[in-house]
């Protein structure tokens, strides 16, 4: 396994801006041949696969799609019984002691 780097130019596709992600030459060659992205290269952080995919730069990215305000962490979360509890309900790690 190869741990040399190779310097990926891009030109973001909305604002038309330069940018660039470092990449592990092994791992980008494992995408490129079909790998998913975040187990060929792990050690990138989401904005700079999203980049790799689609072009568009975070800045970008985010007047695109905006953050549903809906889409926040509530607390909300499901037992492995299938039951959904709120913010409120007790802790989900305590619920099996």
């Amino acid at each position: 396994m190869s741990n040399k780097s190779i310097r990926i130019h891009l030109e973001c596709k909305e604002c038309g801006k330069p940018k660039f992600v470092d990449v592990n030459t092994f791992g980008f060659l494992r995408w490129q041949q079909g790998m998913l992205i975040q187990r060929a290269l792990p050690e990138l952080s989401t904005d700079d696969r999203e980049l790799l995919i689609s072009r568009i730069c975070p800045e970008c990215w985010t007047k695109l799609f905006p953050p549903d305000k809906e889409e926040e962490d509530d607390g909300t979360w499901i037992d492995p019984a299938g039951g959904v509890h709120t913010g409120d309900d007790d802790d989900p790690a305590k619920m099996y002691e």
